[in-house]
């Protein structure tokens, strides 16, 4: 079975922020473990407890991996935009 971003060590991720729609809450994580520069983990709590949504990198061409039900979503681009907007409002504070 392929690793997933939930398979880190405890203290391999930051708390970065969260966002919501509808009842839909999203967090954003920074994780490490990674050989990329920058890597991040978005969850998605709809009542039903944390699920992983995607995880993404700011290396040039890499794409955003969508988990299950994600791939193709109609919310998938207004997840991304959400994410880089609050991390990149994290990184200027």
């Amino acid at each position: 079975m392929a690793k997933t971003a939930f398979d880190l060590p405890p203290g391999g991720e930051h708390r970065m922020g969260s966002f919501k729609r509808g009842p839909a809450a999203f967090t954003i994580f920074k994780i490490s473990g990674h050989p990329a520069p920058n890597r991040y983990r978005v969850d998605c709590d709809d009542g039903n407890g944390p699920n992983e949504v995607c995880t993404f990198s700011n290396k040039p061409g890499e794409s955003t991996r969508w988990r299950g039900a994600w791939n193709n979503d109609e919310w998938c681009q207004w997840i991304e935009e959400q994410a880089c907007k609050l991390i990149a409002e994290s990184e200027n504070n």
